[in-house]
């Protein structure tokens, strides 16, 4: 891959300090992802005994956040390049603090639902802006590291949400409104740190859908999204409802959550993983990784401790995953990092859709230990679904 001058969205060519892009980023996408996204799971088991709903219901809401999600990546892509990735990250911050404000005072499950939505699709407007700002304000050799970083952000998001719901116990009200506040302070403080200005494309329009899915290596590494999608949407959605079912109090599942979340962390260090040998080999680590827990996880619910460890092990795997997706997209798509990685978020989420909609269906008929099987299953197409041998996302 060529080198592309890193520069600000002016086109002054000017580095900003990759630390502070990094700790933006990292920050803004633990509260989008870690508490709008993924508080929904978890907090389930008491939304579900509050408000009545089965788990079927709960798969299908879990579906509309991700189909929200899908929505906002497409039409972010658009906002970036018309009003600049500061307006994206407002919008984020304003569909986020009202989506979970919703929920915090929803009265039935169709509120408590529109707000998931919202909250859902909070996050797919605040990822792809920091495609471009690591592309376009972080020097070459240090974009593995600060993406790696940046992607990590669920790890804190969902260590924060979980001492949170353990301080706030079965009010679940309370810890949402909890999230709002938090949420709209590293908004703030996040679009205060984004680079002004709209994004430099030139006079060349976005590429369409088809090209996106025709360029070289795009196919594998969409494939790739939709097949880890599906299956780890499951641990997200189900994974402290399973615990409880199996008679785990409440406090021990959210701290399995926890556990997870705080692993998520170790992706931190994917760039470095991938400097030192490949982004090939640490892709597929990861995709073993992510397949074997769901499975594990799935197998020891009603022993907690089995359940930490194989939920700590998935919370490396996955963001480590995510991070090396995000990296073998920039390689494909240079010209439109913003576009590429909402081309990636979309397909994940096309996967996240079916995931948790099949996987309550199977928990309502079935059972949960199967549910998490078939996501594990669903996952193994990206272990045949590998970046390119070479190393090109460092140049070497």
């Amino acid at each position: 891959m060529p080198e592309v001058p890193a520069r600000n969205e002016t086109g002054t060519g000017a580095e900003v300090g990759w630390l502070p892009t990094a700790v933006a980023g990292a920050s803004l996408i633990a509260v989008m992802f870690g508490l709008a996204r993924y508080g929904y799971g978890l907090l389930l088991p008491d939304m579900r005994e509050d408000l009545g709903f089965s788990a079927t219901a709960a798969g299908a809401i879990s579906s509309l956040s991700y189909g929200c999600y899908f929505v906002a990546n497409l039409a972010v892509v658009r906002v970036i390049e018309r009003a600049g990735v500061r307006a994206a990250l407002a919008l984020a911050t304003l569909t986020a603090s009202t989506g979970m404000g919703l929920i915090a005072c929803a009265p039935s499950t169709t509120v408590l639902a529109i707000g998931v939505g919202m909250a859902g699709a909070a996050s797919g407007f605040a990822f792809p802006p920091y495609a471009e700002i690591v592309h376009r304000l972080v020097t070459q050799h240090r974009r593995a590291t600060v993406w790696a970083i940046v992607s990590s952000g669920t790890g804190w998001g969902v260590a924060i949400a979980a001492p949170v719901a353990l301080l706030a116990g079965d009010q679940w009200r309370w810890a949402w409104a909890s999230f709002v506040i938090i949420t709209i302070f590293v908004g703030f403080l996040a679009h205060r740190a984004a680079p002004q200005g709209t994004v430099d494309v030139g006079s060349s329009p976005p590429p369409p859908p088809r090209e996106m899915l025709t360029r070289p290596g795009a196919r594998p590494l969409l494939l790739s999204a939709l097949a880890i999608g599906a299956g780890s949407s499951v641990w997200w959605s189900f994974s402290v409802d399973a615990l409880r079912q199996d008679g785990v109090s409440s406090s021990p599942a959210r701290w399995v959550y926890a556990a997870c979340g705080a692993a998520s962390l170790l992706a931190s260090f994917a760039g470095f993983l991938v400097n030192r040998s490949s982004l090939r080999l640490v892709n597929q680590i990861a995709a073993l990784g992510v397949a074997v827990t769901l499975i594990a996880f799935g197998m020891s619910t009603a022993h907690p401790s089995v359940a930490a460890g194989a939920s700590i092990v998935f919370g490396a795997a996955y963001a480590t995953i995510i991070a090396t997706q995000g990296l073998w997209s920039a390689q494909i798509f240079a010209d439109r990092p913003s576009a590429g990685l909402a081309a990636v978020n979309t397909a994940l989420t096309v996967g996240t859709l079916s995931g948790p909609t099949i996987a309550g269906v199977l928990i309502d008929t079935t059972s949960y230990p199967i549910a998490f099987a078939v996501a594990a299953l669903s996952t193994l197409p990206a272990l045949a679904l590998r970046p390119p041998p070479t190393n090109d996302a460092n140049n070497r």
